[in-house]
């Protein structure tokens, strides 16, 4: 949020985006990250959370200021949106929800109610 303060008050347009990482060691987590518009490229992410990469090759040391990895899935593009079909109990998370929302007729199950576990598998490219 302070990366894309920082952008707006020098007139670089920048938006955020949240979702989850994960890495071949079975590391998982949730995270954000932004998008900042550099004409004539367009929109472009941009993660401080990871900085620089400790390699000679510029292209490799700046990735994250222009690339994202393999590592991650976006989920949210907006925040703080109402769903549809609506909710009818107060929700868990009302700005990103990054881990999703669950609820049944008798209310709704906060996080402290239920658990999650998020994995990923790579499948191999048909030939």
């Amino acid at each position: 949020m302070l990366l894309m303060t920082l952008l707006r008050l020098n007139g670089i347009p920048a938006r955020w985006q949240s979702g989850w990482v994960y890495g071949d060691d079975g590391y998982t987590n949730m995270h954000d990250w932004a998008w900042m518009y550099l004409a004539p490229y367009g929109w472009m992410p941009v993660d401080v959370t990871s900085g620089r990469l400790d390699s000679p090759d510029p292209q490799l040391a700046d990735f994250y200021f222009s690339g994202l990895d393999a590592y991650r899935v976006a989920y949210n593009d907006d925040y703080g949106r109402d769903f549809v079909p609506a909710k009818r109990f107060d929700r868990s998370e009302t700005v990103d929800s990054q881990r999703g929302e669950v609820e049944w007729e008798g209310g709704n199950l906060y996080f402290d109610q239920w658990d999650y576990h998020y994995s990923a598998q790579v499948q191999a490219a048909k030939q």
